[in-house]
């Protein structure tokens, strides 16, 4: 795939538009990690158009019909755009000023301070969160600031043990290498479809074309229980669910063992020898009796990988919520590291980014003594189990109050009904966020949240992960609808509010001496900047990166046409280099190797997303939702010993919960795997979302199950039993 010039200057873009100025705007969308360039028209100050953005450097007209469908978000009768006060059940709410809503708030919490302490107070945050540089940049400091260390996150569902695995390897969760895309021959990938994600912790707006371009070269292969669009599109081998494993480290040794020159690469790193007598007995005919990949397969791949100079191995959300996922993300990282791929061009890299996001957020992993026995927290994030009972336990240190930011956790979650339950008993729930969802019904106050294309931003949670280096700068394309308001802005506010309270109250407790910390998003970022000297190319010299030098660069700026790559081993975090073992992943090897094969006729529950969703915050978008049906894919031998066709209705039963839903037949599956679209089962105030059809799939998943390890939930490779519905 060929790309722009990076040698540019600010006379060869256009102009840059105020916030609501009537023409063609230049932003970017943040649904996902892709952040494609956008053109939108504005008239009378009302956006009336989105466009891809054929001049955006890194997207180059890319974008997928979410993007285009941001502008039925933003203009939706039943957004959330006043502050709304719970007046009755879950559900009614009633219109009220920023005023009233924030001075209850504060006079809440700060009584629930005083008499409580800090520990009565949690938060949740959500991913549409992570998209927004005033998202977390906004709200931690402000939760530090008050002592409030309950903090739960969508990273728990989809991300942690990823984390975790990277601490191991390389002393910091945010350290997360990304197979070097422009410059590879061979991309392996596990539990990733980057065609329909654009990219998970891998930043390529146009991936499709790099993906075309690597098959062109060489091959590209998706190890998968579903045939995937990717996987269609270019190689499959089918595994079952949850057993990746099995198959990751028999690739392992199959290298070691007939390409030992690659021992000298890896002996003398921290934690070898361990390594090597934890997985050394794992071959890969006893990875074939739990992962249905033939052996004979499995040493082809683990050979051609060690045998192509330029090759990687990319995993994604298929491997993060799993039995054993973070030894199964560690085995994706060693695997890249024995077959001689970590750190050289085309292989497995870290990103070349302008700002060190383990500065920005925690980057570490401890174990937290609770009132429920000590807790695994991955970047100080609790395992979402022990909400619930915060909630309900009573005793000293029993939460109080849930501040939430953009989350809907009883649909995305497992137990939401438990969770919705807890949710009824808080004396304070608020919620800051663009819809009445499933979640934030329970609510005593939602707070009417800005979408992106009504506030100011930049790229900066995919800086790291990008293949290119490039960055952009947004202003909002219009002003809030109604009285909507970003992340930051609600939290200086608030932090402001609690400030006075607290210390006017002699009794106070110390948090409340010093004035809560104001956030400026675009100040961090521009300190950052600074504090990692990172430089673009402009009129063909080198000067420092600044966010006044990309306000006047709309279309944005290519840091780099490539990634250095030879430079990952010196952002290794452990002063001693990788470290391929802890001692915390001992129990959990003992527990693989307890685990059977799975038996004949089990069936094994796993999830997935489709191009037109977004977890289930865009489910109100008619456009969007109107083309999609979800329905159970059951392979047909599973389907005909239970006597079902496509289009019957079936009972689904797990040990955690009951559903019915509608069958689809079809061999995209692995035999003795089902698998259903997550983010259904809607009951919220949006009433497309309620009128569509769907089930919330992880009512079957067990709250309590899950990877204790990196405070991971179980929401693939649940046992299940499907049978047909009678008449």
């Amino acid at each position: 795939m060929t790309m722009r010039s990076h040698t540019i200057s600010p006379s060869a873009q256009p102009p840059r538009l105020r916030p609501g100025q009537d023409g063609r705007h230049t932003t970017f969308c943040r649904i996902c990690e892709a952040f494609c360039g956008l053109r939108v028209d504005v008239a009378d100050g009302r956006m009336t158009r989105i466009r891809p953005d054929p001049d955006n450097l890194a997207s180059q007209g890319h974008l997928c019909v979410k993007g285009v469908a941001a502008l039925a978000v933003a203009y939706d009768p039943d957004r959330v755009v006043t502050p709304l006060k719970r007046v009755g059940g879950p559900g009614d709410f009633a219109p009220v000023s920023w005023e009233e809503a924030m001075a209850h708030i504060a006079e809440r919490l700060a009584t629930i301070l005083r008499r409580d302490g800090p520990d009565a107070i949690a938060n949740y945050i959500g991913n549409p969160a992570a998209y927004s540089t005033g998202g977390l940049l906004g709200i931690r400091p402000f939760l530090a600031h008050f002592g409030v260390w309950k903090l739960f996150a969508s990273t728990t569902l989809d991300l942690s043990s990823r984390m975790l695995a990277s601490y191991i390897l390389y002393g910091s969760t945010f350290r997360l290498a990304i197979p070097d895309l422009p410059r590879c021959d061979f991309l392996l990938m596990f539990g990733a479809n980057p065609l329909v994600s654009h990219g998970s912790i891998l930043t390529a707006p146009r991936i499709r074309e790099d993906l075309a371009a690597i098959a062109a070269r060489g091959r590209v292969v998706a190890v998968d229980p579903r045939r995937t669009e990717t996987a269609a599109r270019f190689e499959h081998v089918s595994i079952r669910p949850d057993t990746d494993v099995w198959m990751l480290a028999a690739m392992v040794n199959v290298i070691l063992d007939h390409r030992p020159e690659r021992h000298a690469a890896v002996e003398g790193m921290q934690g070898w020898t361990e390594f090597r007598a934890a997985i050394g007995s794992i071959t890969p005919e006893l990875a074939e009796r739990h992962c249905g990949v033939t052996a004979s397969e499995t040493v082809a791949l683990a050979l051609a990988l060690a045998d192509t100079p330029r090759a990687a191995v990319y995993s994604r959300v298929g491997l993060c919520r799993g039995s054993f996922s973070t030894l199964a993300n560690l085995l994706i990282d060693a695997l890249n590291i024995v077959a001689g791929n970590f750190g050289v061009e085309g292989g497995w890299v870290f990103g070349d980014s302008p700002l060190d996001m383990s500065a920005v957020r925690p980057a570490g992993y401890d174990v937290r003594e609770t009132r429920f026995g000590p807790q695994p927290r991955v970047s100080n994030t609790l395992h979402l189990s022990l909400l619930p009972k915060e909630i309900t336990t009573p005793g000293e240190g029993q939460v109080r109050a849930l501040l939430m930011e953009s989350g809907n956790v009883v649909v995305s979650a497992p137990g939401g009904d438990q969770l919705a339950a807890a949710l009824e008993t808080l004396e304070l729930f608020v919620s800051h966020d663009i819809y009445v969802n499933e979640t934030n019904r329970h609510a005593h106050y939602i707070l009417p949240g800005a979408t992106f294309l009504e506030r100011e931003d930049m790229p900066t949670i995919s800086f790291p992960h990008m293949v290119r280096p490039f960055a952009q700068y947004t202003d909002a394309v219009v002003r809030p609808t109604g009285e909507a308001r970003a992340e930051h802005v609600v939290f200086n506010d608030l932090g402001r509010r609690l400030h006075d309270l607290l210390s006017a109250d002699p009794g106070a407790s110390g948090y409340a001496a010093a004035a809560a910390p104001l956030c400026d998003p675009m100040a961090t970022v521009d300190d950052h900047f600074a504090a990692t000297g990172a430089q673009a190319p402009i009129d063909g010299k080198m000067v420092p990166l600044t966010v006044d030098l990309l306000k006047a660069m709309p279309e944005g700026i290519i840091l780099a046409d490539n990634l250095v790559c030879t430079n990952s081993l010196g952002k290794v975090r452990h002063p001693d280099g990788i470290h391929l073992w802890n001692a915390l992943l001992d129990d959990e090897v003992i527990r693989m190797r307890g685990t059977a094969p799975p038996a004949a006729g089990d069936l094994r529950l796993f999830g997935m997303r489709t191009l037109g969703s977004i977890n289930s915050w865009m489910h109100n978008v008619d456009r969007l939702v109107r083309s999609q049906k979800p329905m159970l894919l059951i392979h047909p031998e599973d389907a005909a010993s239970r006597g079902i066709v496509t289009g019957d209705m079936v009972v689904i039963r797990s040990d955690s919960g009951t559903l019915r839903v509608k069958c689809d037949v079809t061999d995209a599956v692995a035999p003795g795997a089902v698998c259903y679209p997550h983010g259904w089962g809607h009951r919220g105030g949006w009433r497309r979302a309620n009128a569509t059809p769907g089930a919330n799939i992880n009512m079957l998943a067990d709250p309590e199950a899950g990877e204790k390890l990196s405070a991971s939930s179980l929401l693939d490779g649940i046992r299940v039993e499907v049978t047909r519905v009678t008449k």
